[in-house]
């Protein structure tokens, strides 16, 4: 299936903070949306890793977005490696989306510091990009560019390049932040 657009999280609720309005905003402008996780939660307090599968599912039911894949790479041990930037970049031509939403892959400074896991999740997916469109990869599927990468999660200094506008989607992307209970 192919997809317009492709948020990619290195933990289960990440995407609904950071992209979940822009997933629901362009979901009705008849967007096909996906999501893609790179580790399954399971250091956070809140839950299981099983648990934490079973809230994806739900919150990505009220945005309308399909759950693409869910890896295992290692909550608070995710790391850019070849492998895994091979293992997304299938995941990209597989979907083929035109646009990829990843969290800002360059560390903070300051109180308010870059999570190690978003900064890799940021760096595995420019890299996955890279590789997807590159013709003589070995890996299945035909190439694919993907035409932009935007950033979520940006640290206090870094300014966004634009803002979507979620106002007439605020109470349904509480409702799915409200998924990971």
């Amino acid at each position: 299936m192919t997809y317009d657009l492709l948020s990619i999280g290195a933990h289960p609720d990440d995407v609904e903070v950071g992209t979940g309005g822009v997933l629901i905003d362009q979901q009705k402008r008849g967007k096909k949306t996906g999501i893609v996780i790179l580790t399954e939660g399971e250091m956070g307090t809140g839950g299981t890793a099983e648990i934490r599968s079973e809230e994806i599912k739900d919150a990505a039911q009220i945005m309308g977005t399909d759950v693409v894949q869910v890896f295992n790479w290692g909550d608070t041990k995710l790391e850019d490696s070849y492998a895994h930037r091979l293992e997304l970049a299938r995941v990209i031509r597989r979907c083929r989306p035109k646009i990829l939403l990843a969290p800002y892959p360059h560390v903070g400074h300051g109180r308010r510091q870059s999570h190690p896991d978003h900064v890799a999740s940021g760096i595995i997916a420019i890299n996955a990009a890279n590789l997807a469109a590159l013709k003589k990869i070995d890996i299945e599927g035909e190439p694919h560019l993907v035409t932009r990468i935007f950033h979520y999660f940006l640290p206090p200094q870094v300014l966004p390049n634009f803002v979507v506008d979620i106002t007439p989607h605020y109470d349904q992307w509480i409702k799915a932040l409200s998924a990971h209970r």
